[in-house]
């Protein structure tokens, strides 16, 4: 039960990142641009469950020049952004996003982009066993080539 619930929660977190990696629409004038192309991604997340940090490199093609933070949500149904705030090129938000299992997850995302690489830390919570399961993440990318 322990493995499926975490498995759960961090299928979400990877939700997440992927939204980050391969949405492009244009939600705002001043958003900073990236140039479209392939990216390799180097993730890194750790759990509060078993504190293993697990490492991993992956490449995703981005069509788009800019990022929209809509696209983080695993659930645009049941997750709302809140606390949006942009300086220069760095972005910053937080997450709800309500389950009718009770698994509902809180979450904090930092992102920052250049034309041709961005990197990211986001942090997710939700109840667990009385207390709170936690799963960080952040993330280095670089454009490598086209699509």
């Amino acid at each position: 039960m322990k493995r499926q619930w975490r498995g759960a929660f961090v299928a979400s977190a990877l939700l997440i990142v992927t939204g980050f990696m391969l949405h492009s629409d244009s939600w705002a004038q001043d958003e900073p641009k990236i140039k479209p192309g392939k990216y390799e991604i180097m993730t890194k997340m750790r759990s509060s469950l078993d504190n293993a940090l697990s490492k991993k490199t992956i490449e995703r093609c981005i069509e788009g020049t800019t990022i929209n933070p809509q696209s983080f949500l695993p659930d645009p149904e049941r997750c709302t952004l809140t606390n949006l705030k942009k300086t220069g090129n760095k972005s910053s938000f937080d997450m709800k996003c309500t389950s009718p299992n009770g698994m509902d997850l809180t979450g904090h995302m930092e992102y920052s982009v250049q034309e041709t690489s961005f990197s990211y830390k986001f942090q997710l919570q939700a109840p667990h066993n009385g207390g709170t399961f936690e799963v960080i993440s952040e993330g280095d990318a670089k454009r490598v080539g086209d699509c």
